[in-house]
């Protein structure tokens, strides 16, 4: 088998252990979520050795990286905003939250690590090599939002493209994870005064 087979078929196994372990954590709850980015993390690092790659490239410049990534969580957090207004979230179906140190740990650090890794690294990295650059944004960014309530898929969306060029513009993923877990903190205050 070629190489682009074994590694378009590396891909699929990875998001196919992704999709699992995800229904797996949906079921465990809280613990399953301490559990699955740690897991997804070592998952997603042994991916990108099997691949040849070297993950140190995804954190260079991290002081820089993360005065980039506050400078432009405003902007992204506009982006956000105006995206609400043409698709109003539906806030009487929200699932009201049940505050624990697991939900912060989880929101703040544990999932912008893995989702960054997971989504904008391995998989953006990888379609990335197969196709032009925006176009592997918008499918990595596609699936990323599948991982998330369908509810808030377009803001989900929009972020993820976000999130996803400021990974390229960068070259690191340390600018994309301070947004991330700042657009994080947000959601949990507002949910947090309803």
């Amino acid at each position: 088998m070629g190489t682009m087979k074994i590694k378009l078929t590396t891909f699929l196994i990875y998001i196919l252990i992704l999709i699992t372990s995800a229904q797996l954590m949906v079921f465990l709850g809280d613990a399953g979520l301490i559990i699955w980015y740690p897991i997804m993390v070592l998952v997603t690092l042994w991916f990108l050795k099997m691949d040849g790659n070297d993950p140190k490239i995804w954190f260079k410049d991290a002081q820089r990286g993360f005065i980039r990534g506050l400078a432009l969580f405003p902007l992204a957090y506009l982006a956000l905003l105006l995206v609400t207004l043409i698709f109003p979230l539906d806030t009487e179906n929200t699932v009201n939250i049940d505050w624990n140190v697991f939900l912060v740990i989880t929101a703040l650090f544990l999932a912008p690590l893995g989702e960054e890794m997971m989504f904008r690294g391995y998989i953006q990295d990888f379609l990335k090599s197969r196709m032009r650059m925006e176009l592997a944004i918008i499918l990595s960014s596609i699936i990323f939002s599948l991982f998330h309530p369908f509810r808030v898929f377009p803001q989900v969306f929009v972020l993820a493209v976000i999130l996803g060029t400021v990974k390229e513009h960068y070259n690191s993923l340390i600018p994309s994870m301070v947004i991330h877990s700042l657009n994080n903190f947000l959601a949990l205050i507002v949910s947090f005064m309803k």
